[in-house]
């Protein structure tokens, strides 16, 4: 088998998963700053992130279930199963589950950070 030149980005073990709840949902972080961050994303039923951008990172999102409404640079759909969204640094974005609960998977690409989270608006006062 020859050598492969990903393979020093790769975790010997499995990483523990970073758990996260708020007032919107929770999220299960699952790998942070090796060629990506990934998060399970789950919003729960009448739950809304808040309008944000970030500058260090741009992410993509799987979208897992129906009913999610996405909004990225001011415009809002309503998210397809399978749906992938790249949403670039500095593009405003967020997601909200009007109906029923849904999850998303997150890709960040590039430095992952809360401290790299500009809200704009925000639900919950945060």
């Amino acid at each position: 088998m020859p050598d492969d030149p990903t393979n020093h980005f790769r975790p010997v073990i499995r990483p523990d998963p970073i758990r996260e709840a708020g007032e919107w949902g929770r999220a299960v972080q699952h790998a942070r700053n090796t060629v990506a961050s990934v998060k399970l994303v789950m919003v729960r039923a009448g739950g809304v992130h808040s309008l944000q951008y970030h500058h260090q990172r741009g992410e993509l999102w799987i979208i897992l279930d129906a009913g999610l409404l996405v909004e990225v640079d001011g415009h809002s759909w309503d998210a397809t199963v399978g749906e992938e969204i790249w949403i670039p640094p500095g593009s405003t974005h967020r997601v909200s589950a009007p109906g029923d609960a849904g999850r998303f998977i997150e890709v960040s690409f590039g430095h992952f950070s809360e401290i790299d989270v500009t809200r704009l608006e925000d639900a919950y006062g945060r």
